[in-house]
């Protein structure tokens, strides 16, 4: 079964909106609820695959009470229209108290009533530490106050509870796509919010209040949903025929609505007479014109004799052509992230640290800075932060500096336009910060980015637009930047090779994975699971402990240089040279131990490289230039060049034409 949290700062609102989604899901997700004022320490959350907070502010004190590595969702809330009469009986232009537990909520609550047209009413926001200006109004709340709040304005004529804000469906399909509900569960779900929306705007439709910007709200939503909604009241006339309807049966609704069932056209009576029978107050199929149509049906009671029928009815046929191309896309572009938390292997403190510390860092938007040697699992926990963000839906998109040319790096990272080049793709191409608008990008190897091109990608980082190669226009771009190294990027810096600037920009959240050796608990859990990865292949190997037996401490003693990936290489060659199940001898596995980090390069190495690029794009070079191309300062590019003057690679020559390589 799928679990979710709601949390939230306040008992009665957090009870609310469990209460809600235990109706619309009805028992098929968990629902948790977490109250953050009646917690004392930290509550490690493991079951919940998605945590729901009423807002910022409750997510802020929740990353301070509660330990999750599961993705989060500010949910939209709405008001509870069923009781807002009180309301509506205020004298146009009265000032009134609008009272919620943060300031930021009480504003938001503000610009609610405002945006459903609620305007004939001055509203002022009140919240704990709210000045008081001693003036009697009407207090309006969402629950219950007199328990909730220390302080209250010194004067109120009387408290108008509407009751807590409900969750809306744009957030209810959100945490169903997230949760990956198969698609009648979020039909049926969509079908109950729509159900309740229907009632209040009959009920709506019969208050005498000056609420037609209401009215329009509610209507909006049942216009825009994906599926076709009839409406027909307890005397068979059409009350909502909505424009997903008017698609799926070719007719108008300006000819539908208003009329009796009878009246309407002979093909549509006939299927709402089978949809009436078929579904029994629940659902069904039904073939229209080749169409094949998932109805449901539900009724909304108006008395104990009369009600009014809701249908709702989908395309089967374009669901599954929508999903099919969704898969499609997805596939060919792999840009998705396949690891989750759970996908992170061992049971060490240190992994345990690790994954508990990315899971907090994953709801915010800064970079990541993962570091760690080769075969640490840098990707893997890349790909685990964006699962737990709230990019979770957006693309994942990786970039390696190490397997890329330099000469390709900026179109590859940028884009181009049509035309930049001989043999550029007719209508351009979009970059790979493109690519991963609305999601996150993954530049591993981050040390291996040629110091030329650092101060570009720092310009994007900094303004957050791209401007293709050939193209004078600039990309808006959202994007959470993610990097990875196995290099040391401060000794970089240090010699040069980096740009500092560049390094804090993307040093802002920082994850060190450590490597095996100074995690050896995770050497043998990591081992069992390699080796029964081969086992399904592979029936007559026998369990891990007796093809292991006697040789378990020499797997625990070894160093593990390559770390996870080297292990999975010792167990492959194990199993796959065994004879008869039996482990041979352990030492050959280990192979040779290759240096993992290479000589640092001496400055007059990085002038050398920084003047031939200079000289490739036909530019002239001096100190000045060369410092600002490398990083060093202008005494080290001295220094350097009488090196590289010495040993006759550079000529140093007067005037404009500089500094220059020798043939």
């Amino acid at each position: 079964m799928k679990v979710i949290g709601v949390v939230s700062v306040i008992e009665d609102t957090c009870r609310f909106l469990k209460q809600q989604l235990d109706r619309l899901f009805d028992g098929e997700v968990q629902v948790n609820r977490y109250t953050l004022s009646a917690m004392s320490g930290v509550t490690e959350l493991r079951e919940e695959q998605l945590l729901i907070f009423p807002g910022n502010d409750a997510l802020r004190e929740g990353r301070e009470k509660l330990s999750f590595s599961c993705p989060v969702l500010l949910a939209n809330r709405s008001l509870n229209y069923q009781r807002l009469d009180e309301v509506f009986s205020l004298p146009e232009g009265s000032e009134v108290y609008v009272l919620n537990d943060f300031k930021s909520s009480a504003y938001d609550a503000v610009r609610l009533f405002e945006t459903l047209g609620l305007n004939q009413f001055r509203y002022i926001p009140f919240y704990p530490g709210a000045k008081d200006d001693g003036v009697p109004r009407p207090l309006i709340t969402f629950g219950p106050c007199d328990e909730q709040y220390d302080e209250l304005p010194r004067h109120v004529e009387r408290i108008i509870d509407v009751g807590i804000r409900t969750i809306d469906i744009s957030t209810i399909v959100e945490i169903m796509l997230r949760l990956g509900l198969p698609e009648e569960k979020m039909h049926q779900v969509t079908a109950k919010y729509v159900k309740d929306l229907i009632a209040l705007m009959r009920e709506i439709n019969h208050l005498n209040h000056n609420n037609e910007s209401m009215r329009r709200e509610l209507e909006t939503v049942v216009q825009t949903v994906d599926e076709g909604i009839i409406t027909l009241d307890a005397h068979d006339n059409v009350l909502v025929f909505n424009a997903a309807a008017e698609k799926i049966f070719n007719l108008s609704s300006g000819g539908i609505v208003g009329k009796k069932i009878s009246l309407l056209p002979s093909k549509l009576i006939e299927f709402l007479s089978y949809a009436a029978i078929s579904t029994a107050g629940g659902s069904g199929l039904y073939d229209y014109y080749g169409k094949s149509l998932a109805i449901s049906l539900s009724e909304v009671s108006l008395d104990e004799t009369h009600a009014e029928k809701i249908y709702m009815i989908r395309e089967v046929t374009e669901i599954q052509k929508l999903e099919q191309e969704v898969r499609v896309k997805l596939a060919r572009k792999r840009y998705t992230s396949r690891y989750t938390m759970d996908d992170i292997l061992g049971g060490s403190e240190e992994i345990r640290s690790l994954k508990k510390l990315a899971g907090r860092i994953a709801v915010f938007d800064q970079p990541v800075y993962i570091y760690g040697e080769s075969g640490t699992g840098k990707e893997l926990f890349a790909q685990a932060i964006h699962a737990c963000s709230r990019r979770a839906n957006g693309p994942f998109v990786a970039v390696n500096f190490a397997a890329m040319s330099e000469s390709l790096l900026e179109s590859e990272l940028f884009g181009y336009a049509e035309g930049a080049f001989t043999g550029a793709k007719k209508g351009g191409m979009p970059g790979v910060f493109e690519q991963a608008h609305g999601g996150t990008l993954f530049l591993d190897e981050i040390g291996d980015s040629p110091l030329s091109f650092q101060i570009k990608l720092l310009r994007v980082l900094q303004e957050k637009q791209v401007r293709r190669i050939g193209d004078d226009k600039l990309i808006p771009v959202d994007v959470r930047v993610i990097v990875a190294t196995n290099k040391d990027i401060a000794q970089l810096v240090r010699e040069g090779r980096f740009r500092e600037d560049l390094y804090y920009r993307l040093n802002v959240l920082p994850l060190h994975l450590l490597p095996l050796r100074e995690r050896r608990a995770d050497i043998l859990p990591l081992a069992r699971e390699f080796y029964c990865e081969m086992a399904p292949s592979l029936p007559e190997l026998p369990p891990f402990d007796v093809f292991f037996a006697g040789k378990l401490d020499e797997l625990m003693q070894y160093d593990f240089p390559g770390n996870a990936r080297q292990l999975r290489n010792v167990v492959e060659f194990l199993v796959c040279t065994s004879e008869n199940g039996t482990c041979p001898d352990i030492s050959p596995a280990f192979g040779e131990v290759v240096p993992s980090r290479p000589r640092p390069l001496q400055d007059e190495q990085i002038v050398l490289e920084a003047l031939r690029e200079r000289e490739k794009r036909g530019e002239a070079s001096g100190r000045r230039s060369l410092a600002a191309a490398t990083g060093l300062s202008e005494d080290r590019v001295k220094k350097a060049l009488a090196i590289l003057r010495e040993d006759g690679s550079v000529e140093i020559r007067r005037g404009r034409s500089g500094i220059v390589l020798r043939q």
